[in-house]
């Protein structure tokens, strides 16, 4: 299932510049000529337009092609997806992938999901729990124990690096869009936020790999106006379930947050981020 969140009422040129510009950008000089060249680039496109469909793009790079994404998204969506909703809208792809088909290695030969795999081929653990962050000392910590962590409610992130177990799914991606991308594994006990909601300076795609987990969204309110600040206070709030398998994207400037679901024990994803592109 393909499933975006546009927001009706909202300009394309507002929704753009609403979802892209940090908040704490908006009163500088560089973003008030920033807005009034866009105005002006909008309206003249309109005026020139033949018939309906002007649009603006802000969007880098403007070179992709569809099957660019395929470690991502599935063929048959991808030509939709870089058309009418890359650097736009947040994109929900339900049973998106067959987490087997990717050969990832932290999966056994049954599909059934290794967390000691990505534990020990990395040296770079940082826990968090709810905000606050430390980080894992392997001589002092066994595997055992860091699970006892995780079942406490806490969550661990682990950038793929190199040694990573994934570091070759990375270099996948990377040779697909031929450009460098961050990848962060996170692993969350029972109802453990890693990371209070926030927003990101570069476009992220979320992989479900293992549990489900809720996903908070913010979008810019469909009575809101240019005037109006983007923010946490302000945003339209949306819930989101991820299943493995899932893509979630998420456009640099959307304010999100992900939780345990109820019922599970732990859960996993990894995000993606397009930092190149920011």
């Amino acid at each position: 299932m393909y499933q975006h969140f546009r927001q009706p009422g909202v300009t394309r040129a507002d929704r753009i510049l609403s979802a892209h510009t940090p908040r704490h950008c908006r009163s500088s000089p560089t973003f008030l000529l920033r807005i009034s060249v866009v105005v002006a680039c909008y309206c003249s496109l309109l005026k020139t337009a033949v018939g309906f469909g002007a649009s603006v793009s802000f969007l880098p790079p403007t070179s992709l092609r569809p099957q660019q994404f395929s470690p991502l998204v599935n063929s048959n969506k991808a030509n939709e997806f870089l058309k009418n909703d890359f650097g736009r809208h947040v994109v929900h792809f339900e049973n998106n992938k067959k987490l087997n088909d990717l050969q990832l290695p932290c999966f056994d030969s049954e599909g059934q999901f290794d967390m000691q795999v990505l534990f020990d081929t990395t040296n770079y653990i940082q826990l968090r729990k709810r905000g606050s962050f430390d980080y894992l000392d392997k001589n002092e910590t066994s595997f055992e124990q860091f699970c006892d962590y995780i079942q406490e409610g806490g969550s661990a992130v682990i950038p793929v690096a190199e040694d990573n177990a994934l570091m070759g799914f990375r270099n996948e991606i990377e040779r697909s869009l031929d450009s460098k991308v961050s990848i962060n594994i996170y692993h969350s006990g029972p109802n453990a936020v890693a990371l209070n909601r926030h927003y990101d300076k570069y476009d992220v795609f979320v992989m479900q790999l293992d549990g489900q987990k809720e996903w908070e969204v913010g979008l810019l309110r469909t009575d809101a106006s240019m005037k109006d600040e983007y923010s946490i206070d302000n945003a339209h709030w949306t819930n989101n379930t991820l299943t493995p398998g899932d893509i979630l994207y998420i456009p640099k400037g959307i304010y999100h947050a992900a939780t345990t679901a109820n019922g599970y024990n732990s859960t996993t994803h990894i995000t993606i981020g397009l930092e190149s592109w920011d």
